[in-house]
């Protein structure tokens, strides 16, 4: 894993960013003002708003 062995990933954090604030429906300075202050809700968020998109994929 490319990843794990450089210790991190190709992507620019303003990419990133802005795809996982876009994946939420939020601003990107919402999201970054959220993770700031609160980076544990913003990972929960982020991670209900995964499940669901894969149960929504996955459902017949």
């Amino acid at each position: 894993m490319k990843e794990a062995e450089e210790g991190g990933s190709d992507n620019l954090p303003e990419t990133s960013t802005s795809k996982l604030s876009a994946s939420l429906g939020i601003p990107e300075v919402e999201f970054v003002n959220l993770k700031e202050e609160n980076p544990v809700a913003t990972l929960k968020l982020l991670l209900t708003r995964r499940t669901v998109e894969c149960h929504a994929t996955s459902s017949p």
